[in-house]
Protein backbone atom coordinates (compact mmCIF):
# COMPACT_ATOMS: atom_id res chain seq x y z
CA UNK A 1 0.00 0.00 0.00
CA UNK A 2 1.32 3.37 -0.99
CA UNK A 3 1.44 5.95 1.78
CA UNK A 4 0.46 9.46 0.79
CA UNK A 5 2.25 12.07 2.93
CA UNK A 6 -0.04 14.42 4.74
CA UNK A 7 0.37 18.04 3.60
CA UNK A 8 -0.93 21.09 5.46
CA UNK A 9 -3.73 23.02 3.79
CA UNK A 10 -2.72 25.70 1.26
CA UNK A 11 -1.40 28.82 2.94
CA UNK A 12 -0.48 26.92 6.12
CA UNK A 13 3.11 25.92 5.26
CA UNK A 14 5.35 26.32 8.33
CA UNK A 15 7.65 29.33 8.17
CA UNK A 16 11.39 28.73 8.10
CA UNK A 17 13.00 29.93 11.30
CA UNK A 18 16.33 31.77 11.42
CA UNK A 19 19.21 29.46 10.53
CA UNK A 20 21.78 30.91 12.92
CA UNK A 21 20.28 32.74 15.90
CA UNK A 22 17.52 30.31 16.70
CA UNK A 23 16.19 32.12 19.76
CA UNK A 24 16.37 35.38 21.66
CA UNK A 25 18.36 33.57 24.32
CA UNK A 26 20.93 32.46 21.72
CA UNK A 27 21.11 35.99 20.34
CA UNK A 28 21.71 37.35 23.83
CA UNK A 29 24.45 34.80 24.52
CA UNK A 30 26.24 35.63 21.26
CA UNK A 31 25.84 39.37 21.80
CA UNK A 32 27.61 39.10 25.18
CA UNK A 33 30.62 37.21 23.81
CA UNK A 34 34.00 38.90 24.18
CA UNK A 35 35.23 40.66 21.05
CA UNK A 36 37.98 38.07 20.28
CA UNK A 37 35.39 35.27 20.34
CA UNK A 38 32.99 37.21 18.10
CA UNK A 39 35.76 37.84 15.59
CA UNK A 40 36.99 34.24 15.52
CA UNK A 41 33.44 32.88 15.16
CA UNK A 42 32.68 35.37 12.39
CA UNK A 43 35.89 34.42 10.60
CA UNK A 44 34.80 30.77 10.71
CA UNK A 45 31.29 31.69 9.45
CA UNK A 46 32.80 33.78 6.64
CA UNK A 47 35.01 30.86 5.55
CA UNK A 48 32.05 28.45 5.58
CA UNK A 49 29.95 30.94 3.59
CA UNK A 50 32.65 31.06 0.93
CA UNK A 51 32.50 27.27 0.66
CA UNK A 52 28.70 27.49 0.28
CA UNK A 53 29.00 30.17 -2.40
CA UNK A 54 31.61 28.13 -4.26
CA UNK A 55 29.37 25.05 -4.17
CA UNK A 56 26.41 27.09 -5.49
CA UNK A 57 28.55 28.47 -8.31
CA UNK A 58 29.63 24.95 -9.30
CA UNK A 59 25.98 23.84 -9.31
CA UNK A 60 24.90 26.74 -11.54
CA UNK A 61 27.79 26.19 -13.96
CA UNK A 62 27.36 22.39 -14.20
CA UNK A 63 24.15 21.05 -12.58
CA UNK A 64 24.86 17.51 -13.79
CA UNK A 65 28.26 17.20 -12.14
CA UNK A 66 27.13 19.22 -9.10
CA UNK A 67 23.43 18.44 -8.53
CA UNK A 68 23.23 20.09 -5.10
CA UNK A 69 23.67 23.84 -4.59
CA UNK A 70 25.28 25.27 -1.51
CA UNK A 71 23.13 25.89 1.54
CA UNK A 72 21.94 29.44 2.32
CA UNK A 73 24.49 31.87 3.74
CA UNK A 74 24.75 31.96 7.52
CA UNK A 75 24.54 35.25 9.39
CA UNK A 76 27.54 36.63 11.24
CA UNK A 77 27.39 37.81 14.83
CA UNK A 78 26.61 41.52 14.95
CA UNK A 79 29.17 43.80 16.60
CA UNK A 80 28.03 46.35 19.14
CA UNK A 81 29.05 50.01 19.06
CA UNK A 82 31.40 49.23 21.94
CA UNK A 83 33.03 46.48 19.84
CA UNK A 84 33.47 48.89 16.92
CA UNK A 85 34.98 51.50 19.23
CA UNK A 86 37.57 48.95 20.38
CA UNK A 87 38.46 48.16 16.76
CA UNK A 88 39.29 51.82 16.21
CA UNK A 89 42.20 51.50 18.67
CA UNK A 90 45.36 50.58 16.69
CA UNK A 91 46.87 48.51 19.52
CA UNK A 92 43.75 46.34 19.77
CA UNK A 93 43.58 45.91 15.99
CA UNK A 94 47.20 44.77 15.92
CA UNK A 95 46.58 42.25 18.70
CA UNK A 96 43.38 40.80 17.19
CA UNK A 97 44.29 41.05 13.50
CA UNK A 98 44.75 37.29 12.99
CA UNK A 99 41.22 36.65 14.31
CA UNK A 100 39.52 39.14 11.98
CA UNK A 101 37.36 38.09 9.02
CA UNK A 102 37.97 39.83 5.71
CA UNK A 103 34.86 42.01 5.89
CA UNK A 104 36.09 43.54 9.18
CA UNK A 105 39.51 44.27 7.65
CA UNK A 106 37.80 45.93 4.68
CA UNK A 107 35.67 48.02 7.06
CA UNK A 108 38.73 49.13 9.02
CA UNK A 109 40.69 50.39 5.98
CA UNK A 110 38.65 53.59 5.39
CA UNK A 111 38.25 54.01 9.16
CA UNK A 112 42.03 54.04 9.56
CA UNK A 113 42.47 56.47 6.67
CA UNK A 114 39.85 58.80 8.14
CA UNK A 115 41.48 58.65 11.58
CA UNK A 116 44.86 59.62 10.09
CA UNK A 117 43.28 62.49 8.17
CA UNK A 118 41.50 63.74 11.32
CA UNK A 119 44.78 63.60 13.26
CA UNK A 120 46.57 65.53 10.51
CA UNK A 121 43.89 68.24 10.53
CA UNK A 122 44.02 68.39 14.33
CA UNK A 123 47.82 68.75 14.35
CA UNK A 124 47.64 71.44 11.66
CA UNK A 125 45.01 73.33 13.66
CA UNK A 126 47.30 73.37 16.72
CA UNK A 127 50.13 75.02 14.78
CA UNK A 128 50.25 78.78 14.73
CA UNK A 129 50.44 80.30 11.23
CA UNK A 130 54.04 81.45 11.71
CA UNK A 131 55.18 77.96 12.77
CA UNK A 132 53.42 76.36 9.80
CA UNK A 133 55.08 78.83 7.43
CA UNK A 134 58.50 78.15 8.97
CA UNK A 135 57.98 74.40 8.52
CA UNK A 136 57.25 74.81 4.83
CA UNK A 137 60.32 76.95 4.26
CA UNK A 138 62.50 74.55 6.25
CA UNK A 139 61.39 71.66 4.05
CA UNK A 140 62.18 73.61 0.87
CA UNK A 141 58.71 72.90 -0.49
CA UNK A 142 57.63 76.34 -1.60
CA UNK A 143 58.81 78.83 -4.17
CA UNK A 144 59.37 82.47 -3.28
CA UNK A 145 58.95 85.02 -6.03
CA UNK A 146 61.10 87.51 -4.13
CA UNK A 147 64.10 85.21 -4.69
CA UNK A 148 63.79 85.36 -8.48
CA UNK A 149 66.50 87.35 -10.23
CA UNK A 150 67.59 88.17 -13.76
CA UNK A 151 69.82 85.52 -15.31
CA UNK A 152 73.43 86.46 -15.95
CA UNK A 153 74.82 84.09 -18.63
CA UNK A 154 78.37 84.69 -17.39
CA UNK A 155 77.55 83.86 -13.76
CA UNK A 156 77.48 80.31 -12.33
CA UNK A 157 74.09 78.61 -12.62
CA UNK A 158 71.75 78.94 -9.64
CA UNK A 159 69.83 75.88 -8.45
CA UNK A 160 66.98 75.24 -6.04
CA UNK A 161 68.27 72.16 -4.24
CA UNK A 162 65.58 69.46 -3.79
CA UNK A 163 64.70 68.36 -0.25
CA UNK A 164 66.02 64.83 -0.80
CA UNK A 165 69.58 66.21 -1.01
CA UNK A 166 69.22 67.70 2.47
CA UNK A 167 67.62 64.50 3.85
CA UNK A 168 70.43 62.41 2.36
CA UNK A 169 73.20 64.72 3.62
CA UNK A 170 71.83 64.42 7.17
CA UNK A 171 72.53 60.66 7.10
CA UNK A 172 75.35 60.00 4.60
CA UNK A 173 77.98 61.94 2.70
CA UNK A 174 77.19 63.35 -0.73
CA UNK A 175 79.87 62.98 -3.44
CA UNK A 176 81.18 66.30 -4.69
CA UNK A 177 80.52 65.11 -8.26
CA UNK A 178 76.75 65.33 -7.62
CA UNK A 179 77.10 69.14 -7.57
CA UNK A 180 78.36 69.80 -11.08
CA UNK A 181 75.86 71.81 -13.12
CA UNK A 182 75.18 68.85 -15.42
CA UNK A 183 74.54 66.44 -12.55
CA UNK A 184 72.38 68.88 -10.57
CA UNK A 185 70.23 69.39 -13.67
CA UNK A 186 69.86 65.61 -13.96
CA UNK A 187 68.93 65.22 -10.28
CA UNK A 188 66.30 67.96 -10.48
CA UNK A 189 64.84 66.83 -13.83
CA UNK A 190 64.74 63.11 -12.92
CA UNK A 191 63.81 63.60 -9.26
CA UNK A 192 60.77 61.28 -9.39
CA UNK A 193 62.74 58.35 -10.83
CA UNK A 194 66.05 58.60 -8.93
CA UNK A 195 67.21 55.43 -7.12
CA UNK A 196 66.37 55.69 -3.42
CA UNK A 197 66.49 53.58 -0.28
CA UNK A 198 64.77 53.64 3.10
CA UNK A 199 66.64 54.94 6.13
CA UNK A 200 65.81 55.86 9.71
CA UNK A 201 65.24 59.57 10.16
CA UNK A 202 67.71 61.43 12.38
CA UNK A 203 64.85 63.42 13.93
CA UNK A 204 64.44 60.80 16.66
CA UNK A 205 60.75 60.11 15.97
CA UNK A 206 61.45 56.57 14.74
CA UNK A 207 60.04 57.25 11.29
CA UNK A 208 61.65 56.05 8.06
CA UNK A 209 62.41 58.36 5.15
CA UNK A 210 63.65 57.86 1.60
CA UNK A 211 67.14 59.09 0.74
CA UNK A 212 69.23 58.84 -2.42
CA UNK A 213 70.94 55.52 -3.11
CA UNK A 214 74.46 56.94 -3.45
CA UNK A 215 76.01 53.78 -4.92
CA UNK A 216 73.42 53.38 -7.70
CA UNK A 217 73.26 57.09 -8.52
CA UNK A 218 77.06 57.35 -8.66
CA UNK A 219 77.03 54.73 -11.43
CA UNK A 220 74.99 57.18 -13.51
CA UNK A 221 76.57 60.49 -12.46
CA UNK A 222 80.16 59.38 -12.00
CA UNK A 223 82.47 59.59 -9.01
CA UNK A 224 84.71 62.43 -7.89
CA UNK A 225 87.63 61.16 -9.98
CA UNK A 226 85.50 61.49 -13.13
CA UNK A 227 85.56 65.33 -12.89
CA UNK A 228 88.02 67.52 -14.70
CA UNK A 229 89.26 70.73 -13.07
CA UNK A 230 86.52 72.88 -14.63
CA UNK A 231 83.77 70.53 -13.39
CA UNK A 232 85.44 70.48 -9.99
CA UNK A 233 85.24 74.29 -9.74
CA UNK A 234 81.53 74.15 -10.66
CA UNK A 235 80.88 71.49 -8.03
CA UNK A 236 82.78 73.39 -5.32
CA UNK A 237 80.74 76.54 -5.97
CA UNK A 238 77.40 74.70 -5.84
CA UNK A 239 78.42 72.62 -2.81
CA UNK A 240 79.27 75.82 -0.93
CA UNK A 241 75.82 77.25 -1.76
CA UNK A 242 74.24 73.97 -0.65
CA UNK A 243 76.09 74.13 2.68
CA UNK A 244 74.91 77.71 3.22
CA UNK A 245 71.31 76.42 3.13
CA UNK A 246 72.07 73.23 5.03
CA UNK A 247 74.03 74.78 7.92
CA UNK A 248 72.46 76.48 10.92
CA UNK A 249 74.99 79.30 10.56
CA UNK A 250 77.40 80.49 7.88
CA UNK A 251 80.47 79.40 9.82
CA UNK A 252 80.14 75.72 8.85
CA UNK A 253 79.82 76.62 5.16
CA UNK A 254 82.90 78.84 5.44
CA UNK A 255 84.90 75.87 6.76
CA UNK A 256 84.09 74.02 3.54
CA UNK A 257 84.93 77.12 1.51
CA UNK A 258 88.36 77.35 3.14
CA UNK A 259 88.92 73.60 2.68
CA UNK A 260 88.45 73.72 -1.09
CA UNK A 261 90.09 77.06 -1.78
CA UNK A 262 93.25 76.09 0.09
CA UNK A 263 94.05 74.08 -3.05
CA UNK A 264 92.25 76.25 -5.63
CA UNK A 265 94.50 79.24 -4.90
CA UNK A 266 97.65 77.25 -5.58
CA UNK A 267 99.32 78.62 -8.77
CA UNK A 268 99.67 75.10 -10.21
CA UNK A 269 96.22 73.88 -9.18
CA UNK A 270 95.21 72.94 -12.74
CA UNK A 271 98.27 70.73 -13.31
CA UNK A 272 98.18 69.17 -9.83
CA UNK A 273 94.40 68.67 -9.69
CA UNK A 274 94.23 64.93 -10.49
CA UNK A 275 97.12 64.03 -8.18
CA UNK A 276 95.62 66.13 -5.39
CA UNK A 277 92.15 64.58 -5.85
CA UNK A 278 93.56 61.03 -5.67
CA UNK A 279 95.46 61.93 -2.50
CA UNK A 280 92.39 63.61 -0.98
CA UNK A 281 90.19 60.55 -1.51
CA UNK A 282 92.78 58.30 0.14
CA UNK A 283 92.73 60.35 3.35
Amino acid sequence: MNLIPLLPPPGMLPEMGPRTHISEHACDVLRKLALPLKLSRNKKIETENLVRADKTADHELDPVAHPDPGSPQASVISLTEEDKAQLRVPAIVQKLFDLMPNYIIAWLAPEDAQAKENKRKHDEALKDPLSAADDKIAKRRCMQGSLLSARDPLAPASFSFPQILFDTKNLVGLPLSFFTQKNLCYIIDELASLPTRKANSCSGDGKSIYILDIEKLSTKLGGELSMDFGSYLQAVDQFYKFQLQHSADQEWAEIWHAHFHFFDLHPEATELYLAWMHAKLKL
